[in-house]
């Protein structure tokens, strides 16, 4: 069985185990960013623009009852160099390692603040990449990129210490089966591990594209697409699985998207099979939903569960199996920064 290297996993474990087929209670959803720079801007009004908004979650939290325990995405864009200096698209905007730092500080501080007199409320922060544009890259790149990450996830740990007792810092990556090759993914992913120690986990805020709904053996199923068809990308769940649980750093936060229930149903498969094929209690995390991007981009049919669909969606399949049963941590819903 994986690693639980932190006695508040352990726990969960155990009060999941006794409880497993009592209904959970969805906590807050809180919001996570893709974190678009607008061209124009500084990076001090980038740091601004995450102060302001990790001040608003602060004031969520603090005008909630009761103590809150919290995760937000920010999604910084797909691997990148420039001159030298690792970082990510920013969408449309290079990030260095450092800007990209200073970005989770600004957001740390702005919750700090925010939270005021609530001194007992937790935030956690992923910072987040993709593996999208990385088939260009090499193997090596991509190890020394997820590398690099995991440095800069441990130095802004480092960085926002003021505010530790209520805010922490891990890696994150939206790994999507039409993105890339399996193996440019799991370069990355290794490369992440091995600069990995507790507590700077990797969670895999991805799809789980075109995998099998049902019947799922220890035999991996294929992960089929008319995207990954196209590319000719070879996915199965046992891709999916290592780089969302196997590996050393990770787990996994998954995109529940599809109002018809498919995405739940497909990480449910993935479960099982890391249960059939490797004896491996996976614990998904938490489910993304993306409703308020879907709002901002004027709708995207089928793929916009609320918060509340994609929990129930994502909890009852789980808890349909003996061998899958378990409670979340979080909900979070994700949204872009707009001008």
């Amino acid at each position: 069985m994986k690693r639980l290297s932190i006695v508040w996993i352990s726990l969960l474990f155990i009060i999941g185990a006794f409880n497993a087929h009592a209904v959970q209670p969805k906590p807050p959803t809180s919001t996570s960013w893709y974190v678009a720079p607008i061209w124009a801007d500084t990076d001090n009004v980038l740091y601004g623009w995450m102060y302001s908004k990790g001040y608003a979650a602060g004031q969520v939290d603090l005008n909630t009852p009761g103590t809150q325990d919290s995760v937000v995405i920010l999604a910084l864009g797909n691997p990148r160099i420039s001159g030298g200096v690792y970082g990510a698209s920013g969408y449309g905007r290079f990030l260095s390692v450092n800007t990209m730092r200073l970005v989770a500080y600004a957001f740390a501080a702005g919750y700090w603040d925010g939270s005021g007199s609530d001194g007992a409320s937790q935030m956690r922060i992923v910072l987040g990449t993709n593996n999208s544009v990385i088939d260009g890259y090499t193997d090596t790149f991509l190890y020394n990129h997820g590398a690099a990450w995991v440095q800069m996830v441990k130095d802004t740990a480092v960085t926002i210490q003021p505010f530790a007792s209520q805010v922490m810092v891990f890696g994150g990556n939206d790994i999507e089966m039409g993105y890339s090759f399996p193996g440019k993914a799991i370069s990355w992913v290794n490369g992440y591990a091995s600069g990995y120690v507790a507590p700077y986990y990797l969670f895999n805020f991805g799809s789980a594209d075109g995998c099998p709904l049902s019947g799922t053996t220890a035999v991996p199923g294929a992960c089929v697409t008319v995207e990954t068809q196209q590319k000719g990308y070879v996915w199965s769940q046992n891709d999916i699985e290592y780089i969302s649980w196997r590996a050393r750093p990770s787990y996994p936060l998954p995109q529940i998207y599809g109002t018809g229930g498919g995405n739940a149903k497909q990480w449910q498969q993935i479960a099982l099979y890391s249960y059939l094929k490797y004896n491996q209690d996976m614990f998904i995390t938490a489910p993304l939903s993306q409703s308020q991007a879907c709002t901002q981009n004027g709708g995207c049919a089928g793929t916009n569960n609320t918060p509340i669909q994609a929990w129930n969606q994502l909890w009852n399949e789980l808890n349909s199996n003996v061998s899958t049963f378990q409670d979340f941590w979080w909900s979070t819903d994700i949204k872009w920064r707009q001008p």
